[in-house]
């Protein structure tokens, strides 16, 4: 399959050494197969592990890697903001280090975002415990309640939107995971077109604390946190 767009595409990256080189392998390879201009980022939101030694030996062999190293972490939201504003191409797409989607449907992206601004991936079927699904639930009603949106996945780390399109909002400054919030909430609110798509979901292969962490308490407390914060910040502006 061919594009005329050129495309940028970026992975954040925390402590993901055992996954990250496979992961970028598999999507040069899909991006190859499209056979368009394309650029690769990878976010090393300050990893302690070799994740940004192995992407910058990545980058050393291919011209087409570019690596981003925070020090120290800026969060997940932190690290999707600085893939958005690094990416130089007419398409932005991004997705986690993980592994735990298959860069392969990035043709229904590619064949959406045709008639739209922005297109966000849904996990068809989650491959993760009853909790993070509860959470992921319980962030769509506060995200219905505070901003009045409503999407079937609203954090699902599997996003296209055309970079023109990104230009037109205000600039993203959210450091937490309610950065998909923000980017929706200002999306709808500058009248982009969205449209969502289903996609695979497989289980995250890394760090097994780092994957309970996502349902742990304190985490949950700063998702309440970071909600409240985000709106008080789109009603001041």
């Amino acid at each position: 399959m061919a594009t005329k767009n050129s495309i940028s595409v970026f992975f954040p990256a925390y402590n993901e050494e055992s996954n990250i080189k496979r992961t970028i392998s598999l999507a040069i390879k899909e991006l190859e197969s499209l056979d368009t201009d394309y650029e690769v980022i990878i976010v090393d939101d300050g990893s302690v592990d070799k994740t940004g030694l192995i992407a910058d030996a990545l980058a050393a062999k291919n011209k087409r890697i570019k690596v981003i190293h925070h020090s120290p972490n800026r969060g997940y939201g932190g690290a999707l903001i600085a893939g958005f504003y690094s990416s130089k191409k007419d398409l932005i797409i991004f997705t986690d280090g993980d592994g735990q989607f298959d860069f392969g449907e990035v043709v229904k992206f590619i064949q959406l975002i045709i008639n739209n601004d922005l297109v966000i991936g849904y996990r068809a079927n989650r491959a993760e415990g009853l909790p993070r699904v509860l959470l992921a639930q319980a962030l769509r009603f506060w995200d219905l309640i505070f901003f009045g949106i409503w999407f079937k996945d609203i954090d699902c780390a599997f996003k296209m939107i055309k970079r023109s399109s990104l230009a037109k909002l205000p600039r993203l400054k959210t450091n937490t995971a309610m950065i998909s919030t923000e980017l929706l909430v200002k999306a709808k609110r500058a009248g982009l077109k969205i449209s969502e798509v289903p996609v695979s979901h497989f289980p995250d292969q890394g760090d097994k604390n780092r994957r309970e962490r996502g349902a742990h308490p304190k985490i949950i407390l700063r998702a309440v946190k970071g909600t409240v914060d985000l709106w008080l910040s789109l009603r001041s502006n």
